[in-house]
């Protein structure tokens, strides 16, 4: 079963969602259709920064470009701990500007969101994925594993992942799926994450061979660069839009994920043409109804793309999470996103839109005495 497919609500597993998450995704759309300021239900789904610190050095990373630095580098337990209780979210993303695997508490984080009924995503690099992490992994009950990997070449891997080997990356993920296997386990679900941007775009069929000549059952998905409100840094190593040169190996990308049958990969494929072809500065965007992103300090941003040089809405922390997420400054950035999305310059530049949102809401539209 899938979850709705927006900034954090994406595909985890193939184990059915509970009655109660259920419900909380119900109450979620309903408060994203209305899209009023104040939100009628706590986001499903929520970003959480568990590692600021990282083992590599990367050359699209905000971290190597421009990073606001944060005073914590690793999120503690109790922190987690507190956050996490207050809100509860059906879907969890643990990641960070740093790699997850440092925070040597991060299989308890796991495992006590998982006992709580929420579906954990964790995004890493890979390097640290070794027998023991991967053990302790599967026991907490990961849902999905996104392993950032830029380049199926192993010289342009390594050019852009400074201080990583491809060739062991793909070993330690080859053991989590055996080890997985063995255990007779449903998940986590792997995926490879593939950031595009100008030196890598003709890399992209040539992962889709990589994943499925050695990672069977492993898609990988497609997310073009953001530029943070087209900050000095991001802009120069970001695919221009309408670039001749990106959606004609975008093109050859789809004919070759149809023939594997990749269905998440054509998605993103698709998701990355309409990036790069339409204007989407007014697309609508229902994200603060039903997402938000925590840093390693407990900062509550609207989305993950105001996390670098953008808004904070309050501290999770220091102020109670009820009253972050219905508070001022999170209904004046509500207002404003629903009058006029690109009066906010990282909304303005952002190429990403709510579509499926969109579609589901159009369907309710429809229905007698339901429409907005």
């Amino acid at each position: 079963m899938s979850g709705l497919r927006g900034r954090y609500l994406v595909p985890f597993s193939v184990v059915p969602l509970s009655p109660t998450n259920i419900g909380k995704v119900g109450r979620t759309l309903v408060s994203s259709y209305r899209a009023k300021d104040v939100a009628d239900a706590y986001p499903s789904a929520v970003g959480l920064d568990v590692s600021d610190a990282c083992n590599i050095a990367c050359t699209v990373c905000s971290r190597e470009i421009d990073w606001d630095k944060r005073h914590t580098s690793i999120l503690k337990l109790r922190d987690f701990v507190h956050i996490f209780d207050q809100i509860r979210p059906v879907y969890l993303s643990l990641s960070g500007y740093g790699e997850t695997l440092l925070n040597k508490e991060l299989p308890a984080m796991i495992a006590h969101a998982t006992k709580a009924g929420s579906r954990v995503n964790v995004v890493s690099n890979g390097t640290l994925l070794d027998e023991t992490r991967a053990r302790a992994l599967l026991d907490a009950g990961l849902a999905k594993l996104k392993v950032s990997i830029d380049g199926a070449d192993p010289e342009v891997y390594a050019k852009h992942r400074v201080g990583a080997d491809l060739e062991k990356v793909l070993h330690n993920v080859e053991r989590l799926l055996l080890m997985r296997d063995a255990l007779r386990l449903p998940s986590p679900v792997v995926e490879i994450q593939f950031v595009l941007f100008r030196e890598n775009i003709d890399q992209v069929c040539k992962l889709i061979e990589l994943c499925h000549q050695r990672l069977p059952g492993v898609e990988p998905n497609l997310l073009v660069m953001f530029t943070y409100g087209k900050q000095a840094g991001f802009v120069e190593r970001s695919i221009p839009d309408h670039d001749v040169d990106a959606l004609a190996e975008l093109g050859r990308a789809r004919v070759l994920a149809t023939k594997y049958g990749f269905r998440r990969t054509l998605g993103s494929i698709d998701a990355a043409i309409v990036q790069l072809t339409r204007d989407l500065s007014d697309a609508p965007c229902y994200v603060p109804w039903y997402s938000c992103l925590i840093s390693t300090d407990g900062e509550v941003y609207p989305c993950c793309y105001h996390s670098i040089r953008g808004v904070s809405v309050g501290n999770v922390l220091r102020e109670p999470f009820a009253e972050i997420w219905n508070g001022q400054r999170m209904r004046a950035f509500r207002h404003a996103l629903r009058e006029k999305r690109c009066a906010d310059k990282v909304c303005a530049s952002c190429r990403y839109e709510d579509a499926p949102m969109e579609r589901v809401f159009g369907v309710v539209d429809r229905v007698p005495g339901l429409g907005r």
